[in-house]
């Protein structure tokens, strides 16, 4: 069975994200409470079908935003899972498009977040933070720094992000004790970093915490890492998140809807 289709921008989840429970959503989906139905197929122009038979429910969207808003919303449960109740100051370093997701995200999802510095290696004459990502940050009492470097960004920060090659490694001499890294870069650490931090955990490791309901704040003079890069599972997630994507925008709405069927 084949729906009417609905094709989201990048402005467009933007807008559904004010819609969508980013941090609910993944959870439920780790615990497996969360119908995973459909599937997406790549097209191309770096887009990305939904389509879920049991209902006929056909969506496109933009395959690099949708990876990148699913980091930055398990970045973020990641927190909410591991990090104390105190005040938390953030550095997050990768691509400037990613970094946008993961501080819109950390403004609407982060509790008790101060300050968030921010490094992007490949920005050109684009300001580092979007006007409209400014303002959400502003609207939070949220400060901004832009770093130039890795190295700046990270500093003192109690919940670190890496997102991308930056041409830096981060080491783990860099790190603040009591705080939480989380590698969504998908490629790996600098092994000074794997090897000195109390524990590393995955994607997977996160589900097995929420379905225990165990406690594992991080220590005061301990680092902890987790690594995103179980490929099978992240798709999986994906899929979740653009299923719930794809019906808010048919259900508000939002997006340009082609009557005519889902793309081949």
């Amino acid at each position: 069975m084949t729906g009417p289709t609905v094709r989201i921008r990048t402005h467009e989840m933007w807008t559904l994200l004010e819609h969508v429970d980013l941090v609910g959503l993944l959870r439920d989906a780790l615990l497996g409470t969360d119908a995973r139905r459909g599937n997406l197929t790549a097209l191309d122009a770096g887009r990305l079908a939904f389509h879920d038979e049991s209902t006929g429910q056909c969506g496109e969207l933009p395959a690099g935003d949708l990876r990148a808003l699913c980091m930055a919303g398990l970045a973020a449960l990641a927190a909410r899972l591991l990090l104390t109740d105190a005040v938390i100051t953030a550095g997050i370093v990768g691509p400037r498009r990613s970094t946008q997701w993961q501080l819109g995200v950390i403004s609407r999802c982060v509790p008790n977040v101060s300050h968030v510095a921010v490094f992007s290696a490949d920005r050109t004459e684009e300001p580092a933070v979007d006007p409209t990502v400014l303002h959400r940050l502003e609207l939070d009492g949220i400060g901004l720094s832009v770093a130039a470097s890795v190295a700046d960004a990270v500093l003192g920060a109690t919940l670190v992000v890496a997102l991308g090659r930056t041409g830096e490694q981060i080491g783990y001499d860099q790190l603040a004790r009591g705080s939480l890294m989380v590698d969504t870069a998908g490629q790996r650490p600098a092994d000074e970093l794997r090897e000195g931090v109390a524990e590393r955990l995955s994607a997977g490791d996160l589900a097995i915490l929420l379905s225990n309901h165990v406690n594992r704040r991080v220590d005061f003079d301990e680092i902890r890492l987790v690594e995103l890069t179980d490929s099978e599972l992240l798709r999986e997630l994906e899929t979740a998140l653009a299923h719930r994507l794809v019906g808010t925008a048919m259900r508000l709405g939002i997006g340009i809807l082609d009557k005519n069927g889902a793309t081949s």
